[in-house]
C-alpha cells in the first residue's frame, strides 16, 4: 500500500506506472487527487480514501482539508466521509491519515464504519512489512 497520494508528489506518476498491482491510498481535496486516482485505477491499481483524522499529537495543519476532528458533531463526520468518498474517484475502500485520536474515539468511529458498512466499503489495516 502507498500513501498520501493527491499532493502533486515528486515520483507519483512513476509509482502510478510500477507493472505491479498496488493499493494506492489518496488524500481527499488535494490538488491532485482525482488526477491521481483516475491514473491509479486506469493503471489497474486499487484505490481507497487516505482519510484525515485527528492525532493525539501533531499539528491539525497537516491533516489537511476535509479532516475528521473530534469536534465535529456527528452529522459533520457523516458528511466529511462521504464527501471524501464523493473526491476520491473509484475508491473501494479507506484507511486513516494520522488519526490515532479519532480511531480511539467511538462515537466518532461508530458513524466511520456505519457509513463504511452501508456503502459496502472495505477498511484497510495498516500492516508493517520488513523488506
Amino acid at each position: 500500500m502507498i500513501d498520501d497520494l493527491g499532493n502533486n508528489m515528486k515520483g507519483t506518476d512513476e509509482i502510478l506506472n510500477l507493472p505491479i498491482p498496488l493499493t494506492v491510498a489518496i488524500m481527499p481535496f488535494m490538488p491532485t487527487t482525482k488526477r491521481d486516482a483516475e491514473l491509479a485505477h486506469k493503471n489497474g491499481h486499487e484505490v481507497i480514501v487516505h482519510m484525515p483524522m485527528e492525532p493525539q499529537r501533531g499539528k491539525k495543519s497537516w491533516l489537511g482539508p476535509g479532516a475528521i476532528t473530534s469536534d465535529l458533531s456527528d452529522e459533520e463526520v457523516r458528511q466529511r466521509v462521504l464527501d471524501a468518498f464523493t473526491d476520491v474517484p473509484h475508491a473501494v475502500g479507506m484507511n486513516n491519515h494520522m488519526g490515532s485520536k479519532i480511531t480511539e474515539d467511538e462515537r466518532i468511529m461508530k458513524i466511520v464504519l456505519e457509513i463504511c458498512q452501508e456503502n459496502g466499503i472495505l477498511i484497510a489495516k495498516p500492516q508493517a512489512k520488513v523488506l
